[in-house]
């Protein structure tokens, strides 16, 4: 089927924004290797453990996404989180845990969990993990359909990483509210969204590589 004339700069933008997110995946495929590298040092005793399995956690999803390793993690955050009744590492054990029930079920079955998580969030005032909720409550509308909520809930998840400086979880977000507006059949906006995905990317990458050059 020939392509019509108006998404063909759509797709080849899409096709180059695609090329670039992927050359930055070594760079963070580093990072929880030096993360993993701290972890081996630390104390199953120290709420520091916890907290670095959490930051690896959060890498695989915003910046290797890689979803499914999360959950190797889970056990290991939840019982040393039990043990040190620990609120913040019971709080993403549970996240993580809702998220495993949305890879397998991608339907709004599991909009209820991720609202509590939410709620848990705000009441340890984890900006990290409410940007993480709100990320994901727009995934779980934009499964079922429901574009405009999720893009709702998206931009709601880029203010709240804006306040933690997390820029790639920022582009993930924009990412995601490119695929809305691409299945609403707004091209524009779709590739608006996609662009602001890729200029934050850039930005990274040059970050990365001027650190990299003060290491050597």
């Amino acid at each position: 089927m020939k392509t019509p004339n108006r998404c063909k700069p759509f797709l080849i933008s899409v096709v180059f924004i695609y090329g670039c997110f992927c050359s930055s995946l070594s760079a963070q495929i580093a990072t929880i290797d030096s993360l993993k590298i701290v972890l081996q040092n630390q104390s199953e005793n120290d709420t520091a453990r916890i907290n670095t399995l959490i930051t690896i956690c959060n890498t695989y999803l915003n910046k290797v996404n890689d979803k499914a390793k999360v959950a190797e993690y889970v056990p290991e955050i939840r019982l040393l989180s039990k043990k040190l009744n620990y609120k913040r590492g019971l709080a993403y054990a549970s996240i993580y845990t809702s998220l495993g029930k949305f890879l397998k079920n991608r339907s709004s079955d599991v909009l209820s969990l991720f609202l509590v998580d939410l709620h848990n969030m705000e009441a340890i005032g984890d900006k990290t993990g409410i940007g993480l909720c709100y990320e994901l409550i727009a995934k779980t509308y934009y499964h079922v359909g429901d574009y405009e909520k999720a893009v709702q809930f998206d931009l709601k998840s880029i203010q709240a990483k804006m306040a933690t400086n997390d820029m790639l979880g920022v582009a993930v977000s924009y990412n995601g509210i490119g695929s809305c507006y691409f299945n609403m059949g707004d091209y524009t906006r779709a590739l608006e969204y996609y662009l602001k995905a890729l200029k934050i990317d850039e930005a990274e990458q040059k970050l990365a590589s001027y650190k990299d050059e003060l290491d050597v």
